[in-house]
């Protein structure tokens, strides 16, 4: 499993490279919905209506080579400190849906709190 870390109110950005769960390789995602969403650690609930953040991704940095970026704003990242589960997947049709092995997110305080 894939470990990042994040600050509090920050921006948080990650690039991301979708590969193929049979070979490995690199997965040409053109046209494809990158689809990432974020629970609480031990979230049990087998829908994302409760997820702490989700993102579709449609436009992708290198397509052909499978990768794109996730983003999310300082405004996003104001989730409470503490672990975080998500996943990948990507999707065009009923015959092209790849789903990526979990990743965690810690979410830190931000270091400097004062404003003068």
């Amino acid at each position: 499993m894939t470990k990042l870390t994040a600050y509090r109110k920050r921006p948080f950005n990650a690039q991301l490279t979708i590969t193929d769960p049979v070979t490995g390789q690199a997965l040409d995602i053109t046209d494809y919905t990158v689809f990432v969403t974020l629970k609480k650690r031990n979230d049990t609930s087998t829908d994302d209506t409760g997820a702490t953040l989700t993102k579709d991704i449609t436009i992708h940095q290198d397509p052909t080579g499978g990768i794109t970026v996730l983003s999310w704003s300082s405004l996003n990242m104001t989730i409470a400190e503490g672990y975080y589960e998500g996943d990948i997947r990507a999707f065009l049709d009923a015959d092209h849906d790849e789903q990526s092995e979990p990743f965690s997110l810690r979410v830190l305080a931000t270091i400097t709190q004062r404003s003068e």
